[in-house]
């Protein structure tokens, strides 16, 4: 069984008076290395819930996710955030008045992971999303959204981590950009042994995954 990110009886919910609507309820799953997975719902179906969770930036309310052998409360969710986890979202969240590559460099200042010849590195990754030396100098406002969102996934790989997690990274793209997002995913779990776990209502997206997590009112299904 794999050590690097699994969910314990994971259990969520919204008090409500004295009802409770359950988002999770005794949901377990081990995610490995070197797989892009893809938790696939509708809206309100917990899937954004789910990857807060895994990213430490929301806590369950019972359960526990451990992250190499340590629950991540252990780790302490701030470290693990800041050592551990790549975001991606659907509106990029970059900075706008920065250019792409400070906008990485912004990112690797945060992590405590040892990054040498930060410059080459972040220029690098850029060049291998398809990002050139002229557009990672320019202000990412002026970029389009398939490129921001490429910029928001070299930002994710900066910081030298091995758990990508991205919302919804597509649905602000036309599909010819989100087909090559989508591969780019793949490239990473398959070619650099990343865990990529993608939250989405896309069925398009999804096929191209190793594995579909189909949650629907808190239940797994695969």
């Amino acid at each position: 069984m794999s050590e690097f990110l699994n969910v314990k009886d994971l259990e969520y919910y919204y008090q409500d008076g004295d009802s409770r609507r359950y988002i999770f309820n005794d949901l377990n799953y081990n995610f490995e290395k070197g797989k892009f997975y893809a938790i696939l719902g509708e809206s309100g179906s917990g899937k954004t819930t789910l990857l807060s969770i895994l990213s430490g930036m929301d806590t369950q309310t019972s359960g526990v996710v451990d992250f190499n052998g340590k629950s991540i409360q252990e780790i302490g969710l701030n470290n693990y955030r800041r050592n551990n986890v790549g975001m991606v979202f659907q509106s990029y969240n970059l900075i706008p008045y920065m250019t792409p590559y400070e906008n990485l460099l912004i990112a690797m200042s945060i992590t405590d992971n040892k990054i040498e010849e930060k410059s080459s590195v972040v220029y690098n990754l850029l060049d291998f999303l398809g990002i050139t030396k002229t557009k990672a100098n320019r202000l990412v406002t002026k970029l389009s959204g398939g490129e921001q969102q490429r910029v928001a996934i070299a930002r994710s790989l900066s910081t030298n981590v091995d758990l990508i997690l991205a919302d919804e990274p597509t649905g602000n793209l036309d599909l010819e950009t989100e087909e090559t997002i989508v591969e780019t995913f793949h490239l990473l779990a398959k070619e650099y042994d990343k865990c990529v776990i993608v939250a989405t209502h896309s069925n398009e997206v999804a096929k191209h995954a190793d594995v579909i997590i189909n949650l629907s009112s808190g239940q797994k299904h695969e």
